[in-house]
Parts: C-alpha cells; structure tokens; sequence
C-alpha cells in the first residue's frame, strides 16, 4: 500500500514535469513564429513593399502585427518599428523589433546629415579628435 502512494506521487510528479515542458515548447514557438513574422514585415517595411500596416498575419493564424514608422529625437533619423502580438489562453503577449534608419531629406539644416545630399559638404566644420579628460 505504500509502495502504491510512492508511485502516484512519482507519477504526478512526472506528468507536471510533462505539461510544464509542453507548455515551455509552445512558449518557444510562438516567440520564434513572433520574431520572424516581425523580421519578415520590418524588412517589407524598409523596402517600401508593405501595404498593410496593421493585419492579422494570413501566414499564421492568430498572430497580428502592427507597423509604424516614426520620427526620432535625432534630425534625419527615422524609428521603425514591428509589433507582433497573439493570445496564449487568457494572456495577451507580443513581441517588438525596432530599428533606426538614416533618411536624406529629413528636417535638418544644409551641411548636417540629413540634409538634401546626405554628408556634409566640403569645406565644412573640422572636428576635433577626441581629448581625453585625466
């Protein structure tokens, strides 16, 4: 009889074991279906093919990801940025990729990036090397 109790308790013990590797699995999944889902549509992103900027994923049903491009403190930089988001039962989740890209053309005064032309022009500011403070 007791030999008996050991064993359900081994048993329960190996069936949780079970379900919390299988639940670590699904876990993986979609974070590897997330990443590469955002990596798919920043890329379409960049390359000025992506049309919808907030869709249900056709590819993986129950996925979702949402676009945006947006400007950054820094003058001739845009941020991009990819969220994908699913449900895992009751549990919202997401996943976000975002880069920064340099724009021409993007508000900045004439000689800075940014400016229309790309780099200073010659004839510009030296800079200094850099100082070293003891």
């Amino acid at each position: 009889m007791i030999a008996l109790a050991i064993l359900a308790l081994a048993l329960v013990a190996v069936l949780q074991g079970q379900h919390a590797a299988l639940q670590h699995n699904v876990t993986a999944k979609n974070v590897t279906i997330a990443g590469l889902l955002a990596q798919e549509k920043m890329g379409a992103l960049r390359a000025g093919t992506l049309t919808d900027l907030e869709a249900e994923a056709e590819e993986f049903p129950g996925f979702r990801y949402r676009a945006e491009v947006s400007p950054s403190p820094f003058p001739g930089v845009e941020q991009l940025q990819v969220t994908v988001s699913w449900r895992t039962g009751a549990r919202q989740e997401a996943f976000t990729l975002a880069l920064y890209r340099y724009r021409d053309g993007l508000a900045a005064s004439p000689g800075q990036p940014g400016a229309a032309g790309g780099a200073p022009q010659a004839g510009g500011a030296a800079t200094a090397p850099p100082t070293r403070v003891p």
